[in-house]
C-alpha cells in the first residue's frame, strides 16, 4: 500500500521557520513521516497549504502551490 506524501523533491529548510520550502514540513516531520499513523499524516497534510502560503508571502518560495501531493511506496 502506497503512503501519500507532500514531498516535492525540493528539500531545503527555511532558516527562519525550519520548514522545508518544498513541502512545508519540519525536519522532524520529514524524518518521522513513515512512522506516523494515517490520521497523523492526514492532520499534518491539512496544515501544509497554510505553511506554504506563509512562506510564499515572505518570498521564501515562489510559484509552487504547496498543496500537491504524490504517493510513494511499492
Amino acid at each position: 500500500m502506497a503512503i501519500e506524501t507532500p514531498c516535492q523533491n525540493l528539500c531545503v529548510l527555511d532558516s527562519l521557520t525550519g520548514l522545508c520550502i518544498g513541502c512545508g514540513r519540519s525536519s522532524d516531520e520529514i524524518a518521522n513521516w513513515l512512522t506516523l499513523s494515517p490520521a497523523e499524516r492526514g492532520a499534518l497534510m491539512v496544515q501544509l497549504p497554510a505553511r506554504m502560503e506563509e512562506m510564499t508571502k515572505r518570498g521564501v518560495r515562489g510559484g509552487k502551490t504547496g498543496n500537491r501531493s504524490r504517493e510513494v511506496g511499492p
